[in-house]
């Protein structure tokens, strides 16, 4: 970047054999700076610098220009110019590269011994259909085996029940109501704070990994990735019947980047994202797991050819409905399986015992529970409640099962802790400490903390009309009211009522205005952020959200089936 600089102010000097130089430099730079996000890594190493190697850099950048321009202070005689710029273009490179390596070592020094981190992401898993919470069939025996090694989190409180504001939330510890981030036309702006650049500047390198619509970098995922790979995207066929197993793929390009990661000598520990896709509808499993949970089936419903139509369900056999869960069942299965693969390599390269494991889901799937399927409608807990189980023997003990309810919003500050990483911003950014993101350490240990109360909104169906929807949840009560405050909501009792089935009558709830209040006065506080931003999405990406069954309602942006 320096010669072509250098080498564009001596076309002054009709130095025409430079041009290829220059406009190659230029080329080169160009190409560099589309992905580097060069304005935040320069912040980051200026940071990191000594007093006096700032004064040698900033030093050194006036004597270049000066010498390069031929004029000025430091202008020897004429017949020297060449000879100036060589050195420059030269002495300059070598300044910043002696700099950038002396911030490097101060990394090294200061990385030593910390952890590397993956998160891992199965879309649409609900909770109860694990294995290790409960589940009779055998659809998770990887994630069994994690959670007998680390720590199960029994009650675990999505924020929303679809995709992009769920996973938004979990990557920045914020809640929709905060980051804003509530319909499919919008993404968060780079004025955000992910996980990845917290990671990032504590010297993690980076890389993530997706293949659903909704994970794409023009929703603003990709900030504190070194690498994020939605590429996947563009590789995958949304039509028809069979949208195609993706968990294999992001499996094979994750094991690429990390056998990379280790030929180069393991120099920063690294920070991986997975978004595993397949459990989402449509469920097509691959063989043997289309029929491995219902194999005597001989009906005609299969997982592609059941609509969001009430309608349908309200016709459909129980028996159909049994053959729809299992195939959901084997998509789980065959995730699980996926899973044990990536942690199969990681236990090769002898990184699994030195890595904090994370697994989770950003929302549930309703099965006709409350006369729903799919998600993106309700916010009963079928579609709110999922797993988190958190593998890391330094620092977590084996078989640790909190009891507590907790949120997914305190994952990113929880995995922080267990690194050691500093980032008070993180996890402080909300105005209410009742519901801010919290580092779930204390829940681990003997003593475990109370209950946190978890608000999700986002939803939008009343009935059969189209409307928000806002839910508190606390260990005892579950309030579902409309966002606007207008009309009558429901109530629960989860001790005698876990399954939501029977609300209580709104008006013999003594605590239920203290419930009400605190959900009015979490979502005063939080409001809007200024985070939210409009999507530019491709043509192909909307033909995508389209094939899959996602889309716009008339006169609004937001997700149809989530």
């Amino acid at each position: 970047a320096c010669f072509a600089v250098f080498s564009g102010l001596r076309l002054a000097a009709r130095k025409w054999i430079l041009v290829p130089l220059y406009l190659a430099g230029i080329a080169a730079l160009a190409y560099w700076a589309r992905d580097a996000e060069i304005d935040y890594k320069f912040d980051v190493v200026w940071r990191e610098m000594d007093t006096l190697m700032r004064v040698i850099v900033v030093a050194w950048g006036i004597v270049a220009l000066d010498l390069a321009a031929g004029k000025g202070w430091l202008a020897p005689p004429k017949r020297v110019r060449m000879l100036r710029v060589a050195v420059a273009a030269l002495a300059i490179p070598l300044a910043l590269n002696a700099a950038e390596r002396a911030w490097l070592t101060k990394l090294e020094a200061r990385l030593e011994g910390k952890p590397d981190f993956m998160i891992f992401v199965i879309d649409a898993l609900r909770a109860d259909h694990v294995g290790a919470y409960g589940y009779g069939r055998e659809t998770t025996p990887t994630l069994d085996a994690l959670a007998r090694e680390g720590v199960r989190f029994a009650t675990v409180v999505a924020p929303t029940s679809w995709t992009l504001p769920s996973h938004l939330t979990l990557l920045t510890g914020l809640p929709p109501e905060r980051h804003g981030v509530v319909a499919d036309g919008q993404r968060l702006s780079d004025d955000a704070l992910f996980l990845g650049e917290v990671l990032w500047q504590a010297g993690y390198t980076t890389a993530g990994f997706v293949s659903a619509p909704y994970l794409d970098a023009a929703y603003g995922f990709s900030q504190g990735f070194d690498l994020y790979d939605d590429f996947t995207l563009a590789q995958r066929s949304f039509a028809g019947s069979h949208h195609g197993a993706t968990g294999p793929l992001i499996a094979e390009r994750f094991d690429d980047w990390l056998a990379e990661w280790d030929a180069a000598g393991r120099t920063r520990p690294f920070f991986a994202f997975l978004h595993l896709w397949d459990v989402h509808h449509d469920y097509t499993p691959p063989p043997p797991y289309d029929r491995m949970f219902d194999p005597d089936y001989r009906g005609a419903v299969s997982g592609v050819d059941v609509d969001q139509d009430p309608r349908v369900h309200a016709g459909m056999e129980r028996r159909d409905r049994e053959h729809l869960i299992a195939l959901y069942d084997g998509e789980i299965r065959f995730t699980d399986a996926t899973l044990g693969g990536v942690l199969d390599e990681l236990r090769r390269r002898g990184l699994l015992e030195q890595t904090i494991v994370a697994v989770t889901a950003d929302h549930g799937e309703e099965f006709f529970e409350h006369g729903r399927f799919g998600h993106k409608q309700t916010l009963y807990d079928e579609s709110l409640l999922v797993p988190l189980v958190i593998r890391y023997p330094a620092r977590v003990p084996a078989g640790v099962v909190v009891a507590e309810p907790v949120r997914l919003m305190d994952v990113g500050p929880t995995l922080l802790g267990l690194a050691g990483v500093v980032a008070p911003d993180f996890a402080a950014r909300n105005e209410q400490p009742r519901l801010a993101a919290r580092d779930l350490r204390a829940w681990i240990g003997p003593r475990s903390e109370r209950a946190l109360p978890a608000l999700s909104a986002h939803a939008d169906l009343v009935g059969d009309a189209p409307r928000p929807l806002v839910a508190l949840r606390t260990a005892e009560r579950k309030v579902i009211w409309p966002a606007d405050g207008v009309g009558q909501g429901e109530v629960y009792d989860l001790r005698r009522d876990p399954g939501e089935r029977a609300p209580l009558d709104p008006q013999a709830v003594a605590d239920l205005a203290v419930l009400r209040q605190e959900m009015a006065a979490a979502r005063r506080a939080w409001g809007a952020t200024g985070l939210a931003a409009d999507a530019v999405l491709s043509p192909a990406h909307q033909e995508r959200l389209r094939l899959l069954g996602y889309g716009q309602k008339a006169g609004a942006s937001e997700e149809i089936d989530g």
